[in-house]
């Protein structure tokens, strides 16, 4: 089947590089994803930077949307009642214009504007229509799960929604994944309500308390926490996402040995992808494509995610 996500303006990279992490490579015209695949269920539920999803009826030219609409049986594809909503430019019809064609061929016609039960739209992108049906989805209460909502908090703790899609970068499909600086928890939160085994180490086990607690407090069960330094890991890890240390408080530590130290040592026991954040202060310049390429590392993506004017994010997949 075809779809269309509509993606997230919230960074210019993230949202596709998501999709394609868990789909494959996909066309992109502006903020549409054109997705080719069977169902999408567990991934649209999964995506933190798409909007919405909707499965492709069909796709013309804006001229010939009133004579295909013509030639389809209703009644087969319209359950329950319903709506219909333009999104884009159109000049030769209008949205009550589609609607009467498709209420004249229901033997019980119903509309509603606010909770359909199929839910229609027509997206248009330059000079193709797509006539498409929105896809259910239960919304993410992102807000809830902000890191000054949970029992316990850190300051530098990453939102939910760039949390999980940090997750998603990985590519994993189901099973265990790592964070080997797991912190207060967020991002083993978000892949455990994806239905994940998240795996956390930390050398505090205050901190693994914390994580403990938070989890907990959102229903996650499955999950395994290590009193481990993240350096000497050895146990093999097929997909790691870790958010690191940005040298605030990590008393007499030397940050960059403790950058070098465990990407050796990651060298050595991942076996596919990993997701690393790095900090990126105002006025200090670090070269972090050297330290991971001298360690082994291939980058497959990275982006730049800004916090505030003294910090942005740096984020690598890297192999």
């Amino acid at each position: 089947m075809k779809y269309i996500f509509l993606l997230s303006k919230e960074h210019p990279e993230l949202p596709m590089a998501e999709l394609e992490a868990l789909l494959g490579k996909q066309k992109r015209k502006g903020d549409l994803a054109i997705v080719e695949t069977g169902s999408i269920g567990r991934i649209y539920k999964r995506l933190a930077f798409t909007k919405f999803a909707y499965r492709i009826l069909f796709e013309c030219k804006a001229a010939d949307v009133m004579r295909i609409m013509h030639g389809l049986k209703w009644g087969n594809i319209c359950k329950g009642s319903f709506s219909l909503r333009i999104i884009g430019k159109v000049y030769n019809f209008s949205e009550r214009d589609l609607a009467t064609v498709i209420w004249g061929s229901l033997a019980k016609p119903k509309v509603d504007l606010k909770d359909a039960d199929t839910e229609f739209f027509l997206i248009t992108h330059g000079n193709k229509s797509y006539f498409t049906i929105k896809e259910k989805k239960e919304k993410e209460d992102y807000e809830s799960r902000r890191p000054n909502k949970r029992p316990f908090m850190h300051p530098s703790s990453l939102g939910p929604k760039l949390a999980r899609c940090l997750v998603n970068l990985t590519g994993i499909k189901k099973g265990r994944i790592v964070d080997a600086f797991c912190g207060t928890g967020g991002i083993l939160i978000e892949a455990g309500l994806m239905g994940l085994l998240p795996v956390g180490h930390d050398i505090s086990t205050e901190m693994l308390e914390m994580s403990r607690k938070n989890l907990e407090s959102l229903g996650i069960r499955k999950y395994c926490l290590l009193n481990q330094d993240a350096c000497t890991i050895r146990k093999k890890i097929e997909y790691l996402v870790s958010d690191m240390p940005y040298g605030k408080n990590t008393g007499k530590i030397d940050i960059d040995s403790l950058y070098n130290n465990f990407l050796s040592n990651l060298r050595k026991v991942l076996g596919k992808k990993a997701v690393i954040v790095l900090p990126l202060f105002s006025g200090k310049v670090r070269n972090y494509e050297k330290v991971m390429k001298s360690n082994g590392f291939k980058i497959l993506n990275s982006f730049e995610c800004y916090v505030h004017k003294s910090l942005s994010r740096m984020i690598y997949v890297i192999e």
